[in-house]
């Protein structure tokens, strides 16, 4: 299981100061100041850092079984990550795969 919050998505690709950078992309920006009903970057932040996500590898992964490096995350509706909340009915329903598909004698 893979677990994350939405922060990643807010600093910048190849930041080289001691600290990380936000993006600039006001265009992004107000997409997420509106999603978590905040006004400035420090909210943000914050708000992000709290938004946590769960995913199952095998949901995630290309036709090869590759995992992305970066996985993409919707904010509404991600058919993959799930808010943290759902972890316990997730969990349960993953276990419940793999229980049928040990007794049907397939090992991963």
């Amino acid at each position: 299981m893979l677990i994350s919050n939405t922060a990643n998505a807010l600093y910048q690709e190849g930041t080289v100061t001691d600290g990380l950078e936000i993006i600039n992309d006001k265009d992004m920006l107000d997409v997420l100041y509106d999603y978590y009903h905040v006004c400035n970057k420090k909210e943000l932040v914050k708000a992000c850092n709290s938004d946590w996500r769960f995913a199952i590898p095998k949901d995630i992964a290309d036709e090869d079984g590759v995992i992305p490096r970066t996985p993409y995350v919707a904010l509404k509706d991600d058919a993959n990550w799930t808010t943290i909340d759902k972890i316990s009915d997730r969990l349960e329903k993953f276990v419940s795969e793999q229980v049928k598909l040990y007794r049907k004698g397939y090992r991963r």
